[in-house]
Protein backbone atom coordinates (compact mmCIF):
# COMPACT_ATOMS: atom_id res chain seq x y z
CA UNK A 1 0.00 0.00 0.00
CA UNK A 2 1.04 3.99 -0.05
CA UNK A 3 1.36 6.18 2.37
CA UNK A 4 -1.54 6.46 4.88
CA UNK A 5 -4.75 8.75 3.08
CA UNK A 6 -2.84 8.37 -0.49
CA UNK A 7 -5.40 6.49 -2.66
CA UNK A 8 -1.98 5.11 -5.51
CA UNK A 9 -0.82 1.44 -4.27
CA UNK A 10 3.00 2.41 -3.82
CA UNK A 11 5.02 0.41 -5.99
CA UNK A 12 7.59 -2.43 -4.77
CA UNK A 13 10.90 -1.55 -6.30
CA UNK A 14 11.73 -3.50 -9.48
CA UNK A 15 12.18 -7.36 -8.71
CA UNK A 16 11.41 -7.13 -4.99
CA UNK A 17 8.29 -8.97 -5.63
CA UNK A 18 9.84 -12.38 -6.24
CA UNK A 19 11.84 -11.87 -3.03
CA UNK A 20 10.71 -13.67 -0.04
CA UNK A 21 12.18 -15.50 3.29
CA UNK A 22 12.83 -18.84 3.16
CA UNK A 23 12.09 -20.04 6.76
CA UNK A 24 13.35 -23.56 6.47
CA UNK A 25 16.55 -22.37 4.84
CA UNK A 26 16.78 -19.45 6.97
CA UNK A 27 18.33 -17.23 3.85
CA UNK A 28 16.35 -14.69 1.99
CA UNK A 29 15.34 -16.48 -1.69
CA UNK A 30 14.41 -15.08 -4.94
CA UNK A 31 13.91 -15.71 -8.98
CA UNK A 32 12.94 -14.59 -11.89
CA UNK A 33 10.97 -16.53 -14.73
CA UNK A 34 13.35 -17.34 -17.55
CA UNK A 35 11.96 -18.13 -21.46
CA UNK A 36 13.28 -21.46 -22.70
CA UNK A 37 13.92 -22.59 -26.22
CA UNK A 38 10.45 -24.02 -27.06
CA UNK A 39 8.94 -21.16 -25.68
CA UNK A 40 8.00 -22.32 -21.82
CA UNK A 41 9.00 -20.63 -18.84
CA UNK A 42 11.29 -21.85 -16.09
CA UNK A 43 12.40 -20.27 -12.63
CA UNK A 44 15.87 -19.21 -11.67
CA UNK A 45 16.36 -19.12 -8.10
CA UNK A 46 18.78 -16.78 -6.02
CA UNK A 47 19.95 -16.43 -2.17
CA UNK A 48 21.80 -14.32 0.08
CA UNK A 49 21.94 -13.67 3.79
CA UNK A 50 20.37 -10.30 3.20
CA UNK A 51 17.31 -9.18 1.42
CA UNK A 52 18.58 -6.49 -0.73
CA UNK A 53 21.69 -8.80 -1.91
CA UNK A 54 18.74 -11.06 -3.37
CA UNK A 55 16.97 -8.16 -4.68
CA UNK A 56 20.04 -7.28 -6.66
CA UNK A 57 21.07 -10.70 -8.24
CA UNK A 58 17.47 -10.61 -8.91
CA UNK A 59 17.46 -7.12 -10.66
CA UNK A 60 20.49 -7.66 -12.41
CA UNK A 61 19.30 -11.23 -14.11
CA UNK A 62 16.00 -9.16 -15.01
CA UNK A 63 18.19 -6.84 -17.02
CA UNK A 64 20.23 -10.00 -18.73
CA UNK A 65 16.76 -11.71 -19.18
CA UNK A 66 15.44 -8.02 -20.95
CA UNK A 67 18.52 -7.52 -22.96
CA UNK A 68 18.15 -11.27 -24.51
CA UNK A 69 20.84 -12.76 -22.71
CA UNK A 70 21.12 -16.05 -20.53
CA UNK A 71 21.62 -15.60 -17.12
CA UNK A 72 24.88 -15.89 -15.70
CA UNK A 73 25.56 -19.35 -13.39
CA UNK A 74 27.05 -18.67 -10.43
CA UNK A 75 28.03 -22.44 -10.13
CA UNK A 76 29.89 -21.92 -13.27
CA UNK A 77 33.46 -21.52 -12.38
CA UNK A 78 36.58 -20.44 -14.33
CA UNK A 79 37.83 -24.26 -14.95
CA UNK A 80 34.43 -24.96 -16.40
CA UNK A 81 34.66 -21.85 -18.57
CA UNK A 82 38.14 -22.95 -20.06
CA UNK A 83 36.62 -26.54 -20.71
CA UNK A 84 33.77 -25.04 -22.16
CA UNK A 85 35.93 -22.45 -24.23
CA UNK A 86 38.14 -26.08 -25.07
CA UNK A 87 35.19 -27.11 -26.38
CA UNK A 88 33.17 -24.88 -28.34
CA UNK A 89 35.15 -21.62 -28.77
CA UNK A 90 38.56 -22.67 -30.52
CA UNK A 91 38.75 -21.26 -33.84
CA UNK A 92 38.43 -24.08 -36.36
CA UNK A 93 40.98 -22.11 -38.62
CA UNK A 94 43.17 -22.62 -35.52
CA UNK A 95 46.12 -25.24 -36.16
CA UNK A 96 46.50 -28.19 -33.86
CA UNK A 97 50.03 -26.90 -32.82
CA UNK A 98 48.14 -23.32 -31.45
CA UNK A 99 45.35 -25.44 -30.14
CA UNK A 100 47.91 -27.46 -28.14
CA UNK A 101 49.73 -24.30 -26.59
CA UNK A 102 46.45 -22.69 -25.50
CA UNK A 103 45.81 -25.97 -24.01
CA UNK A 104 48.78 -26.15 -22.06
CA UNK A 105 48.46 -22.09 -20.91
CA UNK A 106 44.75 -22.55 -20.09
CA UNK A 107 45.73 -25.85 -18.13
CA UNK A 108 48.38 -23.84 -16.57
CA UNK A 109 45.70 -21.72 -15.64
CA UNK A 110 43.29 -24.03 -14.16
CA UNK A 111 45.29 -25.40 -11.87
CA UNK A 112 45.84 -21.57 -10.35
CA UNK A 113 42.82 -20.05 -10.49
CA UNK A 114 40.31 -22.52 -11.83
CA UNK A 115 38.23 -22.82 -8.62
CA UNK A 116 37.24 -19.30 -8.51
CA UNK A 117 33.30 -18.77 -9.40
CA UNK A 118 33.22 -17.15 -13.10
CA UNK A 119 30.81 -14.23 -12.39
CA UNK A 120 33.53 -13.46 -9.23
CA UNK A 121 36.25 -13.39 -11.42
CA UNK A 122 37.83 -9.72 -10.79
CA UNK A 123 40.82 -7.97 -12.79
CA UNK A 124 43.19 -8.36 -10.17
CA UNK A 125 42.96 -12.27 -10.36
CA UNK A 126 44.16 -12.27 -13.83
CA UNK A 127 46.41 -9.34 -12.70
CA UNK A 128 48.01 -10.85 -9.59
CA UNK A 129 48.16 -14.55 -11.24
CA UNK A 130 50.70 -12.67 -13.97
CA UNK A 131 52.58 -11.17 -11.16
CA UNK A 132 53.13 -14.39 -9.34
CA UNK A 133 53.99 -15.98 -12.67
CA UNK A 134 57.22 -13.26 -13.20
CA UNK A 135 57.90 -13.26 -9.03
CA UNK A 136 58.38 -17.40 -9.70
CA UNK A 137 61.03 -16.73 -12.88
CA UNK A 138 57.97 -17.48 -15.46
CA UNK A 139 59.06 -15.45 -18.62
CA UNK A 140 57.19 -12.06 -19.55
CA UNK A 141 55.95 -13.67 -22.84
CA UNK A 142 54.47 -16.60 -21.47
CA UNK A 143 52.55 -14.18 -18.33
CA UNK A 144 51.50 -12.21 -21.47
CA UNK A 145 50.04 -15.22 -22.92
CA UNK A 146 48.44 -16.12 -20.04
CA UNK A 147 46.63 -12.90 -19.74
CA UNK A 148 46.01 -12.93 -23.94
CA UNK A 149 44.54 -16.38 -24.17
CA UNK A 150 42.35 -15.60 -20.96
CA UNK A 151 40.80 -12.72 -22.50
CA UNK A 152 39.79 -15.16 -25.76
CA UNK A 153 38.60 -17.52 -22.74
CA UNK A 154 36.31 -14.58 -21.40
CA UNK A 155 35.49 -12.69 -24.46
CA UNK A 156 33.73 -16.61 -25.50
CA UNK A 157 32.19 -16.00 -22.16
CA UNK A 158 30.84 -12.97 -22.64
CA UNK A 159 29.24 -13.94 -25.82
CA UNK A 160 28.29 -16.76 -24.24
CA UNK A 161 26.00 -14.53 -21.68
CA UNK A 162 28.65 -16.51 -18.97
CA UNK A 163 29.81 -12.94 -17.77
CA UNK A 164 29.13 -9.39 -18.10
CA UNK A 165 33.03 -8.11 -18.68
CA UNK A 166 36.12 -9.30 -19.98
CA UNK A 167 38.20 -9.28 -16.92
CA UNK A 168 41.21 -10.19 -18.81
CA UNK A 169 41.35 -7.40 -20.87
CA UNK A 170 41.06 -4.94 -17.53
CA UNK A 171 44.00 -6.42 -16.35
CA UNK A 172 47.18 -4.27 -16.37
CA UNK A 173 49.03 -5.19 -19.72
CA UNK A 174 52.40 -6.82 -19.07
CA UNK A 175 55.35 -4.85 -20.62
CA UNK A 176 58.53 -6.89 -22.05
CA UNK A 177 61.46 -6.29 -24.16
CA UNK A 178 61.81 -8.77 -26.42
CA UNK A 179 65.69 -10.04 -26.02
CA UNK A 180 68.24 -8.81 -28.75
CA UNK A 181 69.12 -10.63 -31.00
CA UNK A 182 72.72 -11.03 -32.90
CA UNK A 183 71.68 -9.62 -36.28
CA UNK A 184 73.85 -10.95 -39.11
CA UNK A 185 75.25 -7.54 -41.20
CA UNK A 186 75.31 -7.50 -45.39
CA UNK A 187 78.71 -8.79 -44.90
CA UNK A 188 78.36 -12.05 -43.51
CA UNK A 189 74.65 -12.50 -45.02
CA UNK A 190 77.15 -12.39 -48.92
CA UNK A 191 79.57 -14.49 -46.87
CA UNK A 192 76.56 -17.25 -45.79
CA UNK A 193 75.28 -17.42 -49.59
CA UNK A 194 78.77 -18.21 -50.93
CA UNK A 195 79.09 -21.13 -48.30
CA UNK A 196 75.70 -22.47 -49.21
CA UNK A 197 76.79 -22.64 -52.27
CA UNK A 198 79.08 -25.83 -51.70
CA UNK A 199 75.71 -27.35 -49.53
CA UNK A 200 72.89 -29.80 -52.17
CA UNK A 201 70.30 -27.05 -50.20
CA UNK A 202 71.88 -23.69 -51.50
CA UNK A 203 69.16 -22.99 -53.40
CA UNK A 204 66.68 -23.22 -50.45
CA UNK A 205 68.78 -20.75 -48.57
CA UNK A 206 68.73 -18.65 -51.34
CA UNK A 207 65.24 -18.49 -51.87
CA UNK A 208 64.31 -17.74 -48.23
CA UNK A 209 67.24 -15.10 -48.14
CA UNK A 210 65.72 -13.23 -51.29
CA UNK A 211 62.15 -13.21 -51.01
CA UNK A 212 61.58 -14.00 -46.96
CA UNK A 213 59.86 -17.38 -47.22
CA UNK A 214 59.14 -18.19 -43.60
CA UNK A 215 61.00 -22.42 -42.86
CA UNK A 216 57.94 -24.23 -43.92
CA UNK A 217 56.88 -22.00 -46.54
CA UNK A 218 60.28 -22.92 -48.48
CA UNK A 219 60.24 -26.51 -47.59
CA UNK A 220 56.73 -26.89 -48.53
CA UNK A 221 56.77 -25.67 -51.43
CA UNK A 222 56.02 -27.87 -54.50
CA UNK A 223 57.18 -27.42 -57.84
CA UNK A 224 53.82 -26.71 -59.86
CA UNK A 225 53.86 -23.30 -57.73
CA UNK A 226 57.27 -22.31 -59.43
CA UNK A 227 57.32 -21.33 -62.83
CA UNK A 228 60.87 -21.41 -64.01
CA UNK A 229 60.05 -19.77 -67.56
CA UNK A 230 58.12 -17.03 -66.43
CA UNK A 231 60.36 -17.11 -63.02
CA UNK A 232 56.96 -16.70 -60.60
CA UNK A 233 57.17 -18.56 -57.20
CA UNK A 234 53.53 -19.00 -55.77
CA UNK A 235 53.20 -19.70 -51.90
CA UNK A 236 50.41 -21.45 -50.89
CA UNK A 237 50.97 -23.79 -48.20
CA UNK A 238 53.30 -24.55 -46.00
CA UNK A 239 54.88 -28.05 -44.64
CA UNK A 240 53.99 -28.12 -40.36
CA UNK A 241 54.03 -30.74 -37.77
CA UNK A 242 50.92 -31.93 -37.01
CA UNK A 243 50.33 -34.99 -34.16
CA UNK A 244 49.37 -38.08 -35.63
CA UNK A 245 45.38 -38.75 -34.92
CA UNK A 246 46.61 -42.83 -33.87
CA UNK A 247 49.97 -42.00 -32.07
CA UNK A 248 49.76 -38.34 -30.99
CA UNK A 249 53.02 -38.57 -32.17
CA UNK A 250 53.91 -34.95 -34.54
CA UNK A 251 54.44 -36.12 -38.45
CA UNK A 252 55.16 -33.40 -40.68
CA UNK A 253 52.50 -32.63 -43.34
CA UNK A 254 51.69 -30.47 -45.73
CA UNK A 255 48.90 -27.61 -44.52
CA UNK A 256 47.79 -24.23 -45.45
CA UNK A 257 49.26 -21.38 -44.50
CA UNK A 258 48.59 -19.41 -41.13
CA UNK A 259 47.05 -16.70 -42.70
CA UNK A 260 45.44 -14.91 -46.25
CA UNK A 261 47.92 -12.35 -46.05
CA UNK A 262 50.89 -15.32 -46.19
CA UNK A 263 49.18 -16.18 -49.68
CA UNK A 264 51.36 -14.31 -52.31
CA UNK A 265 53.04 -14.76 -55.17
CA UNK A 266 56.54 -13.47 -55.98
CA UNK A 267 59.08 -12.47 -58.83
CA UNK A 268 62.29 -14.57 -58.73
CA UNK A 269 65.30 -12.39 -58.31
CA UNK A 270 67.81 -13.93 -60.84
CA UNK A 271 70.48 -15.10 -58.73
CA UNK A 272 67.69 -17.46 -57.13
CA UNK A 273 66.28 -18.65 -60.26
CA UNK A 274 69.70 -19.96 -61.44
CA UNK A 275 69.86 -21.72 -58.20
CA UNK A 276 66.16 -23.02 -58.19
CA UNK A 277 67.05 -24.33 -62.19
CA UNK A 278 70.74 -26.04 -60.87
CA UNK A 279 68.82 -27.55 -57.89
CA UNK A 280 65.81 -29.02 -60.05
CA UNK A 281 68.71 -30.45 -62.49
CA UNK A 282 70.28 -32.04 -59.24
CA UNK A 283 67.37 -33.54 -57.56
CA UNK A 284 66.32 -35.22 -60.67
CA UNK A 285 69.67 -36.75 -60.70
CA UNK A 286 69.09 -37.82 -56.83
CA UNK A 287 66.04 -38.97 -58.20
CA UNK A 288 67.96 -41.35 -60.59
CA UNK A 289 70.44 -42.92 -58.71
CA UNK A 290 68.17 -43.45 -55.42
CA UNK A 291 65.75 -46.50 -55.37
CA UNK A 292 64.37 -45.67 -52.43
CA UNK A 293 63.42 -41.91 -53.96
CA UNK A 294 59.44 -40.96 -52.82
CA UNK A 295 58.67 -37.71 -53.28
CA UNK A 296 54.72 -38.02 -53.67
CA UNK A 297 53.98 -34.06 -53.18
CA UNK A 298 56.82 -33.08 -55.75
CA UNK A 299 58.51 -30.94 -52.90
CA UNK A 300 61.11 -28.53 -54.31
CA UNK A 301 63.34 -29.02 -51.49
CA UNK A 302 63.80 -33.03 -49.98
CA UNK A 303 66.40 -35.14 -48.19
CA UNK A 304 68.48 -37.23 -50.29
CA UNK A 305 65.49 -39.63 -50.56
CA UNK A 306 62.59 -37.21 -51.07
CA UNK A 307 61.08 -37.04 -48.20
CA UNK A 308 60.34 -33.41 -46.06
CA UNK A 309 62.85 -32.26 -44.36
CA UNK A 310 62.35 -31.66 -41.02
CA UNK A 311 62.94 -28.16 -39.14
CA UNK A 312 65.15 -29.62 -36.75
CA UNK A 313 67.81 -30.91 -39.67
CA UNK A 314 66.80 -27.47 -41.70
CA UNK A 315 67.98 -26.13 -38.47
CA UNK A 316 71.29 -27.90 -37.97
CA UNK A 317 72.41 -27.16 -41.90
CA UNK A 318 72.40 -23.19 -41.29
CA UNK A 319 74.41 -23.80 -38.66
CA UNK A 320 76.41 -25.95 -40.27
CA UNK A 321 76.72 -23.19 -42.78
CA UNK A 322 77.24 -20.32 -40.51
CA UNK A 323 80.43 -22.40 -39.39
CA UNK A 324 81.61 -23.14 -42.98
CA UNK A 325 80.97 -19.30 -43.40
CA UNK A 326 83.04 -17.91 -40.60
CA UNK A 327 80.08 -16.45 -38.47
CA UNK A 328 80.67 -17.17 -34.59
CA UNK A 329 76.95 -15.84 -34.30
CA UNK A 330 73.90 -18.14 -33.78
CA UNK A 331 72.20 -18.32 -36.72
CA UNK A 332 68.69 -20.04 -37.28
CA UNK A 333 66.66 -19.81 -40.75
CA UNK A 334 64.29 -16.99 -39.97
CA UNK A 335 67.00 -14.64 -39.89
CA UNK A 336 66.92 -15.50 -43.31
CA UNK A 337 63.18 -13.78 -42.99
CA UNK A 338 64.89 -10.90 -41.16
CA UNK A 339 67.64 -10.09 -43.32
CA UNK A 340 65.33 -9.70 -46.52
CA UNK A 341 62.94 -7.11 -44.58
CA UNK A 342 65.76 -5.44 -43.38
CA UNK A 343 67.82 -5.52 -46.89
CA UNK A 344 64.96 -4.04 -48.13
CA UNK A 345 64.31 -1.47 -45.68
CA UNK A 346 67.83 -0.75 -46.04
CA UNK A 347 66.95 -0.06 -50.18
CA UNK A 348 64.67 1.68 -49.14
CA UNK A 349 61.58 -0.36 -50.51
CA UNK A 350 58.27 0.83 -48.68
CA UNK A 351 56.90 -0.64 -45.54
CA UNK A 352 53.49 -1.54 -47.28
CA UNK A 353 55.82 -3.19 -50.06
CA UNK A 354 58.03 -5.52 -47.86
CA UNK A 355 55.05 -6.45 -46.41
CA UNK A 356 53.73 -7.91 -49.12
CA UNK A 357 56.63 -10.02 -49.84
CA UNK A 358 56.97 -11.45 -46.64
CA UNK A 359 53.45 -12.07 -46.53
CA UNK A 360 52.96 -9.79 -43.03
CA UNK A 361 51.08 -6.69 -42.11
CA UNK A 362 53.53 -3.31 -42.58
CA UNK A 363 53.89 -3.01 -38.78
CA UNK A 364 54.68 -6.55 -37.96
CA UNK A 365 57.61 -7.05 -41.00
CA UNK A 366 58.85 -3.34 -39.77
CA UNK A 367 58.68 -3.91 -35.91
CA UNK A 368 59.27 -7.35 -35.51
CA UNK A 369 61.93 -8.61 -38.73
CA UNK A 370 63.59 -5.26 -39.38
CA UNK A 371 66.96 -4.03 -37.96
CA UNK A 372 69.34 -1.81 -38.95
CA UNK A 373 71.83 -3.21 -41.50
CA UNK A 374 74.54 -0.23 -41.45
CA UNK A 375 76.95 0.32 -38.40
CA UNK A 376 76.34 4.10 -39.12
CA UNK A 377 73.39 5.80 -40.02
CA UNK A 378 74.00 8.37 -42.41
CA UNK A 379 70.16 9.58 -43.98
CA UNK A 380 70.52 12.93 -41.59
CA UNK A 381 73.70 14.06 -43.28
CA UNK A 382 72.30 14.98 -47.05
CA UNK A 383 69.14 16.50 -45.98
CA UNK A 384 70.66 18.43 -43.13
CA UNK A 385 73.85 20.06 -45.01
CA UNK A 386 71.36 20.62 -48.17
CA UNK A 387 69.09 22.31 -45.37
CA UNK A 388 71.59 24.81 -43.33
CA UNK A 389 74.73 24.29 -45.61
CA UNK A 390 78.30 22.59 -44.44
CA UNK A 391 81.66 24.16 -43.70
Amino acid sequence: MGPRGSGTPRRRPRGDGSVYWDARQERWRGYVQVPTRDGARVRRYFSGATKVEVARKVRAALQQTERGLPIPDSRMTVAGAIDRFLTRGLSPQLSPKTVEAHSGVLKFVAARIGGIPLTALVPSDIGTLCADMLAEGYSTSYASRVRSVMGQVLSFAEAEGLVARNVARLAPAITYAPAERDHISIDEVKRFVAAAAEHRLSAAIVVMISLGLRPGEATGLCWANVDLDDGVLHVRQSLKHHPDPETGRPVLVIGPLKTKRSVRSLRIPAFALAELRRHRIAQAAERQAEPAWANPDDLVFTTTVGTPIDPANLRRTVRQVAKAAGIDKSVNPYDFRRAMVSLLSAADVSGERIADVAGNDAKTALSVYRHRMDPVVEDAVGPMDELFGSD
